[in-house]
């Protein structure tokens, strides 16, 4: 009897905590939580339990149908945003600078919700943000400054053309005094003032012309700078599919790019291969270096294969020391070679730690996607190779089964 009831008790308390638990999820049912997490620590007979028990079953459907509320209430918000975003991408279509926002909301609000993809799509979005920022104030200087030029360029125009026109009536009225003069220095004085003008003109069209060719060639320096600007708001967008410490494609990266890569390699009838990499003593690297260190060892490994790989092949970070390349038009033999070769270019390039240099070495598995097989299940074969060659002694490429 004493041990049963040193059970029953640390389980009222359990009991409690867990209704307490829900006062900051459920703010508005303060009151009847507390009143039920004080009734389950006094509980003290059998009575009392059964009573506790018919409250506490009507207080947890309340709280079901409250999540029931709340999770249509989430895929109503998530049905509009949805739309909200194909609306704007229509409506942007040309403005390629937001292609990689609107991808990237596409892709989180496709799948069911979670947290870290959220906090990392918000991190990616800030940062890009933040630079566009700076960018579109840069473009709008430039374009300001283009549409001065063209109104100083249309001035200069119209000056000359005025110039030119005075000039014109002054030679129709040259033209009446000449026929009407009657003596040789009627005409020289005539001659005279029509030699005058001729200069003059001539000297406005050539400072016109100056004029116009430094506005040009002005006008043609802010044209490229605002190309340029426009370009590189486009290049941040991209971004937002990157990796922020490597500089490899992100998850989101690597979805668009399998997608896009395995509908061209069915249409083509050509072959595809992907590899998964993961360097090899990674944790020792971290254990005795430091975090500092093993991130200095990724973006290495990341530079090497960006190096030494095709410009149509794509890296991809993975996991935390995993990245996964994939390789279009290219059988399972060329890809463990290709791989296989990444291996040698990676020990001739070594990692500098301290000044001390340091052999980085990575195992990897190769899979050559079979007809109708869906990305996850090559990647996953890719894997399982991958593990073989780490257990078979580490820095060794294996070719999936």
């Amino acid at each position: 009897m004493i041990k049963s009831i040193e059970l029953v008790a640390p389980l009222r308390d359990l009991l409690a905590q867990a209704l307490e638990n829900q006062l900051a999820a459920q703010p508005d049912l303060t009151e009847e939580i507390r009143a039920l997490a004080q009734q389950a620590r006094a509980v003290g007979d059998h009575g009392q339990g059964a009573r506790l028990a018919k409250q506490l079953r009507q207080f947890w459907i309340k709280l079901a149908l409250r999540d029931e509320d709340k999770a249509k209430v989430q895929e109503g918000v998530v049905r509009l945003l949805r739309l909200l975003v194909e609306n704007i991408g229509e409506l942007a279509a040309e403005d390629k600078w937001l292609h990689g926002q609107i991808l990237t909301l596409k892709g989180i609000i496709a799948q069911p919700l979670d947290k870290r993809t959220i906090a990392d799509a918000e991190r990616s979005l800030r940062n890009a943000i933040i630079e566009q920022g700076f960018l579109k104030e840069s473009l709008s200087d430039a374009k300001t400054s283009l549409k001065n030029l063209m109104a100083t360029f249309i001035d200069s125009l119209g000056g000359l053309t005025e110039s030119t026109g005075a000039y014109h009536t002054r030679i129709f009225e040259y033209s009446q005094r000449i026929k009407g003069a009657d003596n040789l220095a009627a005409l020289s004085q005539i001659l005279d003032e029509v030699m005058h003008d001729t200069r003059g003109i001539q000297d406005s069209a050539q400072r016109s012309h100056q004029e116009l060719l430094v506005t040009r060639k002005q006008a043609q320096q802010a044209e490229e700078r605002v190309r340029q600007l426009e370009q590189e708001l486009e290049q941040t967008s991209e971004l937002v599919h990157a990796d922020q410490l490597t500089g490899a494609l992100n998850r989101r990266g690597l979805d668009e790019t399998l997608e896009r890569e395995i509908k061209r390699a069915d249409r083509q009838q050509t072959p595809v291969c992907l590899a998964m990499l993961d360097i090899d003593n990674f944790k020792q690297i971290n254990d005795t270096m430091g975090h500092q260190t093993g991130d200095r060892a990724l973006v290495h490994l990341a530079k090497v294969i960006k190096e030494t790989l095709r410009p149509t092949d794509a890296v991809a970070r993975y996991g935390g020391e995993e990245f996964l390349i994939v390789l279009p038009d290219t059988g399972l033999a060329e890809a463990v070679e290709t791989i296989t070769r990444l291996q040698r270019e990676l020990t001739k390039k070594f990692f500098l730690h301290e000044n001390d240099r340091l052999l980085i070495t990575f195992s990897a598995g190769v899979a050559e996607r079979t007809a109708s097989e869906v990305a996850e299940d090559a990647i996953g074969r890719a894997d399982r190779a991958m593990y073989q060659a780490k257990k078979s002694g580490k820095n060794r490429v294996l070719p999936a089964e």
